[in-house]
């Protein structure tokens, strides 16, 4: 499972939903909030990150793909395939003194053929509870799926499984035979110390049809009679478990990307929602099959992988993706070998091996590092330069803002500040970048013997700078616009909002300005998230919305068309496709959509500075110095090691853009050799931006969207309009800002 790719498309999810909500008619909280007082601070607890490694052993000759895993004490059942053929076989492993694991040649296992077809498909593995190794041989399913020919159907499928029981040394003791099987593919068993047996199954060819999903798990007595089964449900099983004589699993919904702990009755199969301290049932993508007989229930919960104990309903996290200093990896099954020793079955041919570890860290100075909202971008990062810098060293605390507001001004301040979206939480909780309470960062660029003003994209560090003054940094961004083809606007430069009006009166192909999704409200949330530093100064706790130019963008908004309530549009709605509306939204959020040439032409958004574009960062891995805090060296050092040309290189494609401008024009020089005009145009735009939008007060765009409803809906004119939503939001800077 690709854990970064995951995290990234749902922070993608979010961004669209944030920039584009609209107010739900609620006042924003306008309670003073509290004044940070030293001697209300908490002591925070620094923890060491650990390191997880990760290396393969391979008990199959080449090309066999790990897919199936069991373990009984030192003893592994291993499933593998290779160009339709299937293998089980078994290895023991020892551990030296210092935890090496060493492996067993393989013994492979008879698996009785059904069909007569040749090697049947093995679709699990399990280590019973009763002391006993499972596998289930089964005809393919009636639609699977093939690395070599995608979605594939088993026209001859009959519905014939066996489920195989082998005593821990291999030994086949016996089988039960199931025919026309017809509650679809067998995906995953447990088997209690009662012999009992719990199968999950899935009827892909419904699934994949858009019919009833049908997903239940059957409960079978030893001689593989049905005692009962659950209701058909729609969630999907994400590990299934026997503890003793008990079965648990996680469901897990993709859509809500949510799950629930569940006890299975090993008497009717009801499901029974559990909760365990400490741990929630969050999304996880692919199955994750605790391969332990006894001891704990592994499961995985987002990034985490925990080991429970059902009966205490205790949950102890073991380690997280997070710590691992070096790829993406997936995982099928995984297993507990012993002295903080896991082993897993993946997307590889090798069986992966995760040891988790302290790093000795004598001989190096402390640096501690608050981390807020950004442990998946920030923990790997810290990890990486734990293990890879002689003269620092970095502990972890995770507080929240308000802990965090009471530290930076008492004499518990962390060394260094890692945040994200620091400004899209309720502003009680704001952290104020802007406040002397962090170092100005100017005086450290301008000592570093590596990067300067100039290392960063046009713009970039003006846009950031308060009072002459660079509180934080980011270590990526990304680039926002509207943008339009070149028949329509030219050059794009210098156009009005009257300009808009009359490109799309004079062109006839043109219906509207936007397409159909854009609504009043949701222009106005997007100018919202773009400008409103334009009318805002937190620093002062002031703003100005009574004004020309704002009342404008109000104008420009109401021509748009009329919001809609629900998810779906009305019928009635007017349906406007992409080439029929002038205007659209650019976004450039890595190093390849910069190759995008729909709609070319950059216009920016109106109502901003420069040409509009804006660097959006607040998805991106900030960086501050406390003021408070002792070591400053160590802090920038660690500031500095994600600035630098090598690591900016290092971002992939869900980082975002780099800011090191080297970095950038590396990008560009790249696409300038085959297509120099679009090359010219990102460097035009990017000499042209000199906005910065690392989030915004939803507060605020939410109160404003909820003044502005009544003028949408004609209720109420344009300067009552910008004079209410100057009124309330003056009450709120002031209340809110500025400490």
């Amino acid at each position: 499972m690709k854990h970064k790719r995951t995290a990234a498309m749902l922070l993608a999810v979010m961004l669209l939903l944030t920039l584009c909500a609209c107010g739900n008619g609620a006042a924003p909280d306008v309670t003073p909030a509290p004044e940070p007082s030293a001697e209300s601070a908490e002591t925070l607890s620094y923890s060491e990150p650990y390191v997880v490694s990760l290396s393969f052993a391979y008990p199959f000759d080449g090309g066999w793909r790990l897919n199936r895993m069991a373990r009984i004490d030192n003893r592994l059942l291993l499933g593998a395939s290779q160009n339709g053929n299937f293998r089980l076989a078994l290895t023991d492993f020892t551990l030296s003194e210092d935890g090496e694991p060493s492996f067993s040649t393989l013994r492979d296992l008879s698996v009785p053929d059904l069909t007569g077809r040749g090697m049947p498909f093995i679709s699990c593995v399990t280590a019973g509870e009763d002391g006993c190794f499972y596998a289930v041989s089964s005809e393919l399913p009636k639609t699977y799926f093939s690395a070599d020919e995608g979605f594939c159907t088993n026209d001859a499928y009959s519905g014939e499984h066996v489920i195989c029981r082998y005593s821990s040394s291999g030994e086949l003791l016996g089988t039960v035979e199931l025919h026309g099987w017809d509650k679809g593919a067998i995906n995953a068993m447990a088997v209690s110390s009662e012999g009992k047996i719990i199968l999950y199954s899935v009827d892909f060819v419904e699934l994949y049809s858009n019919a009833e999903q049908k997903r239940c798990i059957s409960l079978l007595s030893p001689d593989g009679s049905i005692i009962a089964a659950s209701q058909v449900f729609d969630d999907s099983v994400r590990s299934l478990k026997a503890v003793g004589s008990s079965f648990y699993a996680v469901l897990n919904s993709a859509m809500l990307f949510a799950g629930k702990f569940v006890s299975i009755d090993a008497s009717t199969a009801e499901l029974s929602e559990l909760s365990f301290s400490g741990v929630t049932a969050s999304f996880a993508p692919l199955n994750i099959i605790c391969a332990d007989a006894g001891g704990e229930w592994i499961v995985m919960s987002d990034m985490d992988f925990f080991g429970i104990d059902p009966a205490a309903g205790t949950a102890e996290k073991l380690f997280s993706i997070n710590e691992l200093t070096t790829g993406d990896i997936s995982f099928d099954a995984i297993a507990h070998l012993g002295e903080g020793l896991y082993a897993a079955v993946g997307n590889d041919e090798g069986l992966m091996l995760l040891r988790r570890s302290a790093i000795d860290y004598s001989g190096r100075q402390l640096v501690k590092v608050a981390i807020c909202d950004a442990e998946y971008q920030a923990m790997p990062l810290i990890r990486a330069i734990n293990a890879a810098d002689s003269e620092y060293y970095y502990l972890v605390a995770t507080p929240t803002k308000k802990q965090l507001k009471m530290q930076l001004v008492s004499g518990e301040a962390p060394d260094l500040l890692l945040f994200s979206s620091s400004y899209e939480d309720t502003a009680s909780d704001r952290i104020n970048l802007e406040s002397n309470v962090f170092d100005d960062l100017y005086p450290y660029l301008d000592a570093d013997t590596e990067l300067d003003r100039m290392s960063f994209l046009p713009n970039f560090l003006d846009g950031l700078t308060t009072n002459g003054e660079l509180h934080s940094l980011y270590n990526s961004c990304m680039i926002y616009s509207l943008s339009a083809l070149e028949r329509y606007v030219g050059d794009g430069k210098n156009l009005s909002l009257d300009d808009y009006r009359r490109i799309v009166k004079e062109n006839s192909e043109l219906q509207a300005m936007f397409p159909s999704w854009m609504t009043k409200s949701n222009l106005l949330g997007w100018l919202c998230s773009t400008c409103l530093n334009d009318f805002t100064d937190y620093s002062s706790g002031s703003c100005d919305f009574d004004n020309e130019r704002f009342k404008a963008l109000l104008e420009w908004c109401n021509e748009m068309l009329p919001d809609y309530e629900g998810e779906a549009l009305p019928e009635s709605y007017p349906s406007y496709s992409e080439d029929e509306a002038l205007l659209h939204l650019k976004m450039y959020q890595n190093r390849l959509s910069l190759e995008n040439t729909y709609y070319p032409v950059c216009v920016g958004f109106p109502g901003s500075a420069g040409n509009g574009g804006y660097y959006y960062c607040s998805n991106s891995l900030g960086m501050a110095i406390p003021a408070a805090g002792e070591n400053k060296d160590g802090a920038w050092n660690f500031v500095r090691s994600q600035l630098r040309l090598d690591a900016q290189l290092r971002l992939d494609d869900y980082d975002g853009l780099p800011v090191n401008m080297e970095a950038m024009q590396r990008s560009i020089d790249a696409i300038a050799v085959s297509d120099p005009a679009q090359a010219a145009r990102i460097t035009e735009l990017l000499t042209g931006i000199s906005a910065v939008v690392s989030g915004s007060d939803a507060a605020l765009r939410e109160t404003i969207l909820d003044c502005a409803k009544a003028y949408f809906n004609g209720d109420r004119g344009l300067d009552e309009t910008a004079a209410l939503i100057q009124d309330r939001m003056s009450l709120y800077m002031a209340e809110r800002y500025g400490w």
